[in-house]
């Protein structure tokens, strides 16, 4: 069975976010760009988050961004 994608579309997570945040094609629109990136905070992909956050902001956030809910 196929994994699906963590933003909500309907489709495979291979066919959906999983090819912007592996640096394969960049997302097209904000909104792709925003469903990849919570894909990417599902699946705990931390570089991609980085590298989409605004200059200041990745260095601000990137020294602490966690994964751990509690």
């Amino acid at each position: 069975m196929r994994e699906s994608c963590p933003c909500g579309e309907p489709r495979p997570y291979m066919k959906c976010c999983k090819r912007f945040i592996s640096g394969k094609q960049h997302a097209p629109t904000a909104k792709a760009l925003m469903q990849s990136r919570y894909s990417a905070y599902v699946k705990q992909q931390r570089e991609y988050l980085i590298n989409t956050m605004a200059g200041r902001v990745a260095e601000e956030m990137g020294h602490t961004l966690d994964f751990d809910p509690t």
